[in-house]
């Protein structure tokens, strides 16, 4: 039994090293952080990512086998930028790690509300040689994509028309 397990731990470990072709990074609306969160996350149909996030998910591993995913971890509020600035940074720091242990990835990021406000914040942080990795931005009730962010023809951004937190963005 004992031998069993070990064997599970370390399939588990390396399947968490290993460098898959692609990852799609998300943050999602409302999220949280540490252990918590990964307990929370494991035992909803999301898997962390929010609605919009988990559809896109979905969609991406069905066209792009063996793809890896993130969610990003923040304690998302409506205190604004205090709870944007450890998401900025988990994902941010995300993507730098994981470039440089998987030379050849790419990535799709993403963001819904002020998971969109995390990601378009984060974008412009981003060293030269990750940004050129990304190779979509997808964000729905978010800021708008602007060359700014550095992912110009890359970034499409979704918005209801009245929307009050996204509105003033456009």
């Amino acid at each position: 039994m004992r031998l069993l397990l070990v064997s599970l731990l370390s399939a588990y470990a390396a399947a968490q090293t290993a460098c898959p072709p692609f990852e799609f990074v998300y943050a999602p609306q409302n999220a949280g952080t540490g252990a918590q969160f990964e307990s929370a996350a494991s035992k909803v149909w999301s898997k962390g990512y929010g609605a919009a996030g988990y559809s896109l998910y979905t969609n991406l591993t069905a066209l792009i086998p063996g793809m890896a995913g993130y969610p990003v971890h923040y304690p998302a509020s409506f205190s604004g930028c205090t709870s944007e600035d450890p998401g900025i940074k988990d994902m941010q720091n995300h993507l730098i790690a994981r470039a440089k242990q998987c030379p050849d990835i790419k990535f799709s990021l993403g963001g819904h509300s002020q998971g969109g406000f995390v990601t378009a914040r984060t974008l412009p942080r981003l060293p030269k040689e990750v940004n050129k990795k990304i190779i979509a931005v997808t964000m729905f009730g978010s800021p708008r994509c602007i060359d700014k962010l550095g992912v110009a023809g890359r970034c499409k951004s979704y918005c209801y028309k009245n929307d009050e937190v996204t509105n003033e963005n456009r």
